[in-house]
């Protein structure tokens, strides 16, 4: 499986994402940085960009 898209967040958001789904800081980074596709990765990347995330394209 490729890698996805990084997810872009407001600062600070992070911390918000961590607190509403009880998660870790790094298991929120490896989300948005689309290191994992595991169930909880999913519901943080739609989480972040419902909350006003950005997608950055591949380059």
């Amino acid at each position: 499986m490729s890698k996805m898209n990084e997810i872009l967040v407001a600062n600070g958001e992070r911390r918000t994402i961590c607190r509403l789904l009880k998660v870790s800081e790094p298991t929120v980074r490896k989300a948005l940085r689309g290191e994992r596709a595991t169930d909880i990765a999913l519901k943080i990347r739609k989480l972040a960009l419902d909350r006003g995330g950005v997608e950055k394209p591949k380059c």
